[in-house]
């Protein structure tokens, strides 16, 4: 319980943030936005993320009577089912003191908080991982076929809320299955989990889900930069995660010590079986083995993949924390580096643990919106000054981000032509800019605005950073033009680069 109350107190000052605090937040704050209003994920309102994510934040809105700061709900949650299921890992693993260090670095992970207080598809998906190794490694000591299936549901459901980051888990999980060697179990698992991705993504559409969830990621792919995805992870984890990273120093400096000295681990190989030899399949199950694999798994696709985001480092502090609590190092030891390392990581944790408000431009702006009539929509790059502020975009325009501006794909694209249309909307009284790299790329748009019937207004507000609004709107008029559904379309031109002065 003690666990729980610190993970929601943590996060209760980035959930009642009156800003977004990051980009995605503000992209899935207005996606729940448009879902309590009837908008269906895949189809009306876009998703970048797996079929089970935006139900899922639908739901957490929905339980907390969607207030003004309910699509943040969700967030929460996953920071204590991740911290509790880190615990429950690290008892499987370790004796309760070490089971509560890794807690406590999870806890105070900065990569966790910035993924589970802001809502990010990173927390849930993370959340739903951990908790499915930690049954694993019960499954491990105590199998069964309830829990069989119950990891089964529990890995599909991860791996339908963001899929290439979770497979790391999914593969420690399956060692710790396999390595029990009952055919019944090993076959259901995986059965179960693919149940529940595709259940998962019937309603909204398997091509939608497909293409939205994958192709519009592999659409942005590009030349693997790993040295340069190493450099993020490096600065990331000093950034955000500072206890945990001195914690895994010290602890492999007492690796390298006890392995000098010749003396074992004081770990026991937990879940191996006795008496016999387990067998090749049966070590790579065993100890913490599976945990090792897992943290080497989440490393080499950081690594790997592109683009790759600072929020995905929060994928790789479980495991690290749980290896790090089950290291041979003297409490003394981590005292001394808990005493170094805290205080720099709550400076760096201010904007989550004492969010600033709204800066002179966010004020005005802010208040521009406010003042437009009820039920008002507004366009924007920086769709969480919408939501912040009262409105929210049509669900076409939840996710202005750049790979959307830049896909080749015309049924995902957003393109100036697409602000136009939409802005041409009675119901639609707002646009704003926020970003030169997605609307600022955008060189005719004040002026085509301006035919409209939309002005300009606060001209000195700093480049590329513009508001225009229209007088004449009916926010009770009809909705927006629908979706364009014209799959697999290549987009035949993009906007020049450059801004208007209006």
């Amino acid at each position: 319980m003690l666990i729980a109350v610190v993970a929601v107190v943590l996060r209760l000052p980035a959930f009642f943030a009156r800003r977004s605090l990051v980009f995605d937040d503000g992209v899935f704050g207005a996606s729940v936005l448009a879902m309590r209003a009837g908008g269906a994920p895949f189809r009306e309102v876009f998703s970048s993320q797996g079929p089970l994510f935006l139900p899922l934040a639908w739901f957490g809105d929905l339980v907390t009577f969607r207030t003004f700061d309910s699509p943040r709900a969700l967030a929460v949650a996953s920071g204590v089912v991740l911290s509790l299921a880190t615990y429950v890992a690290g008892r499987e693993l370790t004796t309760r003191p070490r089971a509560l260090l890794a807690t406590g670095l999870v806890l105070c992970s900065g990569s966790v908080l910035w993924t589970s207080a802001p809502l990010a598809a990173d927390g849930p998906a993370s959340a739903c991982a951990v908790l499915t190794v930690a049954l694993a490694l019960i499954y491990r000591r105590a199998p069964s076929a309830p829990r069989a299936i119950v990891i089964g549901v529990l890995a599909g459901a991860a791996f339908a809320i963001k899929s290439l980051l979770v497979i790391p888990a999914l593969v420690a999980v399956g060692l710790l299955v396999v390595s029990r060697r009952r055919s019944t179990d090993i076959v259901v698992v995986p059965g179960i989990a693919a149940a529940v991705v595709v259940l998962a993504s019937i309603p909204w559409g398997v091509t939608q889900v497909f293409d939205q969830a994958v192709l519009y990621h592999t659409d942005a792919a590009g030349t693997r930069v790993p040295l340069e995805n190493l450099e993020v992870v490096v600065r990331a984890l000093v950034a955000r995660d500072l206890p945990l990273v001195v914690a895994a120093l010290v602890a492999v400096g007492a690796w390298l010590w006890h392995r000098g000295t010749g003396r074992g681990s004081d770990e026991p190989g937990a879940g191996a079986p006795s008496g016999r030899d387990p067998g090749w399949i049966g070590r790579l199950g065993a100890g913490r083995t599976p945990i090792v694999v897992w943290a080497l798994l989440v490393g080499g696709v950081l690594l790997a993949e592109h683009p790759m985001w600072r929020s995905h480092v929060a994928h790789l502090v479980p495991p690290l924390a749980l290896l790090v609590a089950t290291a041979r190092v003297r409490w003394p030891t981590l005292a001394v580096a808990a005493a170094l390392a805290v205080p720099v990581w709550v400076v760096s944790m201010q904007p989550l643990l004492l969010p600033a408000g709204p800066d002179a431009t966010e004020a005005t702006i802010g208040a521009a919106l406010r003042s437009l009539p009820p039920g008002a929509m507004v366009i924007s790059d920086e769709p969480g000054i919408v939501w912040r502020n009262g409105r929210r975009p049509p669900d076409r325009f939840v996710d202005t981000s750049i790979l959307r501006i830049e896909s080749p794909r015309r049924d995902l694209q957003i393109t100036e032509d697409d602000v136009v249309r939409d802005a041409a909307s009675p119901r639609v009284c707002g646009v704003v800019r926020w970003s030169a790299k997605r609307f600022g790329q955008f060189s005719d748009l004040g002026a085509r605005l301006r035919r409209e019937g939309y002005e300009r207004r606060f001209p000195s507000l700093p480049e590329p950073r513009a508001v225009w609004l229209k007088d004449q709107c009916r926010p009770n008029g009809p909705p927006p033009p629908a979706w364009p559904a014209r799959r697999g379309d290549r987009a035949t031109a993009t906007a020049a680069p450059g801004r208007s002065p209006d």
